[in-house]
């Protein structure tokens, strides 16, 4: 099986990545390319930073909640992990600030 990732920032990058780790021992051959305009040191992903935060539960979106723990309980494993410094994962406490009152909701 041929893939094609478009993109050489962190989404294409984790996305070949993704794909090479569940389908590697179970697709022969497995040939992953990766197309990009520029690659590192010169995409966006080198210099930027993100923050994840989990969503508010929502009952009435079972998929987004599991995407959301499963996201969640890799980045915990990623920040265990000794190479955690240099994938630049790390926990960063602070604060949410709204304009409008943000919705209770209770579990």
């Amino acid at each position: 099986m041929r893939v094609c990732i478009i993109g050489a920032g962190v989404i294409g990058l984790s996305t070949a990545q993704s794909i090479y780790q569940h389908f590697h021992s179970r697709i022969s051959p497995l040939t992953i390319e990766v197309y990009a305009d520029v690659f590192t040191p010169l995409t966006t992903s080198d210099g930027a930073a993100g923050l994840w935060q989990p969503y508010l539960y929502d009952k009435g979106n079972v998929q987004e909640t599991k995407w959301n723990k499963e996201t969640f309980d890799y980045l915990q494993s990623c920040l265990s992990s000794p190479d955690s410094v240099k994938m630049g994962i790390f926990l960063q406490s602070g604060y949410n600030l709204c304009s409008e009152t943000a919705p209770v909701r209770t579990l």
